[in-house]
């Protein structure tokens, strides 16, 4: 237990010296971060709606993690499962939760979303021509 207090009691210099960088650096921190969740929400919009025989949307009110509802065949657990083997894009599915719908869970704080989102409309199309 002594050992314990005496490395974890408090923050390492480093860390301090970083959060305070981070705090001075704050306005463009969260401007740079605001700007990413708007681009990102604007590309999940246009995802969803060319993509609403699928998915079920609704915008979130805060925060950069969204919860929409897969009305695909499959179990949004297993389309979660396939995704990430096919084409390496998490999400989370509702097991996790411990839900039983089809909802998953998408974070959008990254700066890779099109990517992503390239991606897994690559893998809906696969799925789509397989029927």
């Amino acid at each position: 237990i002594a050992f314990k207090d005496y490395t974890t009691i408090c923050s390492s210099a480093p860390s301090e010296i970083l959060a305070l960088m981070g705090l001075k650096a704050r306005e463009q921190i969260l401007r740079r971060n605001h700007q990413i969740l708007q681009q990102n929400l604007a590309l999940l919009e246009d995802f969803f709606r060319r993509h609403n025989n699928l998915f079920e949307w609704h915008r979130p009110a805060a925060g950069p993690v969204a919860f929409p509802k897969y009305t695909g065949k499959q179990h949004a657990n297993q389309f979660c499962q396939d995704l990430v083997e096919a084409k390496g894009v998490m999400l989370l599915p509702p097991h996790v939760y411990d839900f039983k719908e089809s909802h998953f869970r998408i974070g959008f704080a990254r700066k890779n979303m099109k990517e992503a989102l390239e991606k897994l409309e690559e893998y809906i199309i696969a799925i789509q021509t397989r029927k």
